[in-house]
């Protein structure tokens, strides 16, 4: 088991690198934490339910502790796979930011091998995330948060970033200005339902013009990580999205303070 809120009616869960059997009810409830880095707190666990005899729980406990370390190799491994995947995506993310012209082929074909394109209209987006947060957190939700945001229309690459993610949807056709607030509201519900998930956790969310092809996507992505940070200046103790074109008086502000 694994998250922020598991039930488990009242009983405890082992929290060291110990087993922990926890008998205030009449059916006990074994524990032993996953740790997968030294000085790690616990995020997952192997959990067991027993009313059998000592006997047979004293087996279980042996048991367990010889597949939580099964367990935490599976899962260690898993994370070695996700952050050597999420550095390639933060590599290319980084050159579409920093391209020059000569180098635009090259990346071109960088992108295609991940599934990206920026052919069309590209509207940037940035998520910020704070609270309980660190990078390996923001690789381990990555999945989890694209999800999300499909769920609500929104579909296309988002990147794990130090403070967050970055990404943007690309369509054939320019988005009228009408479009804009259902992108904004489409956003918030899909931040509202990723954050539900996740005690303690906020996110403030920005989204850029849509803007034509590869040149267009880096002014698109200032964009919207121009509206993230203002999205927080204006909103700390809550989550929100913003606009860039919804901002104006303060990104002149924000710009002039630069």
């Amino acid at each position: 088991v694994t998250g922020d809120a598991i039930r488990t009616d009242g009983r405890r869960l082992a929290q060291k690198t110990s087993h922990l059997i926890d008998r205030s009810s009449s059916v006990a409830l074994h524990s032993v934490p996953i740790l997968l880095a030294p000085g790690e707190a616990a995020s997952y666990w192997l959990v067991s339910e027993s009313s059998a005899s000592e006997a047979v729980q004293r087996s279980l406990k042996s048991v367990m502790s010889l597949s939580s370390w099964y367990l935490a190799s599976v899962l260690a491994a898993a994370r070695v796979h996700a952050e050597r995947d999420a550095r390639r995506r933060i590599a290319v993310l980084n050159e579409i930011l920093d391209a020059s012209e000569p180098t635009e082929g090259e990346l071109r074909s960088q992108m295609i091998s991940l599934g990206w394109s920026a052919t069309g209209w590209n509207t940037g987006l940035h998520i910020k995330l704070r609270g309980h947060s660190d990078s390996s957190r923001v690789i381990l939700l990555h999945h989890e948060l694209v999800d999300t945001l499909a769920q609500e229309g929104i579909v296309g690459p988002m990147v794990e970033r130090n403070d967050g993610w970055s990404g943007w949807v690309t369509t054939e056709d320019e988005p009228n200005a009408a479009s804009f607030p259902e992108m904004v509201r489409a956003m918030d519900v899909a931040r509202a339902r990723f954050v539900k998930g996740h005690a303690g956790l906020l996110t403030h969310a920005g989204i850029g013009r849509p803007r034509l092809e590869l040149a267009g996507l880096r002014r698109s992505l200032g964009e919207a990580n121009e509206a993230s940070v203002i999205a927080h200046a204006r909103n700390r103790d809550r989550s929100c999205v913003e606009h860039i074109d919804q901002i104006g008086v303060q990104r002149i502000l924000m710009g002039w303070f630069s």
